[in-house]
């Protein structure tokens, strides 16, 4: 509406992090979070999520594990997509020691793999850690 001036809310921004993480937007992804809680905006497990995909879908494996940092600094807890896009992301990027070890602790928090294509990559990963030991 012409004249309008209402703020962006959570919907608004959770469809600019979609966009993002599809993108593989990582800079654009980080700014929405950062604009959310300039908006006084709680920022969920969800919306980390979105710039974990854009790692993921640009190989940023150590962006995306600063973004975990920042989640736990922040009391935002990683749930099964957290988990499964930061495995994926390592995985892409042939990271395999930091896949298991995020492997072994998704298990040991009863999360699985939200993609069947990582399911299996789960499962070979746990089996490594296994005949590691």
């Amino acid at each position: 509406r012409e004249g309008s001036t209402s703020a962006p809310n959570h919907s608004t921004f959770r469809a600019l992090m979609r966009a993002c993480a599809r993108g593989g937007q990582i800079a654009r992804a980080e700014n929405v979070l950062t604009r959310m809680k300039d908006a006084g905006l709680e920022v969920t497990t969800c919306d980390y999520n979105g710039v974990l995909l854009a790692c993921k879908e640009c190989n940023e494996w150590q962006r995306a594990i600063a973004t975990t940092e920042l989640m736990q600094a922040e009391g935002v807890k990683m749930d099964q997509i957290s988990y499964t896009a930061l495995i994926g992301c390592l995985v892409k990027t042939a990271k395999w020691t930091q896949a298991r070890e995020v492997a072994h602790r998704m298990r040991s928090l009863s999360f699985v793999p939200a993609s069947k294509h990582l399911q299996s990559v789960f499962v070979s990963l746990l089996d490594s850690c296994h005949s590691t030991r």
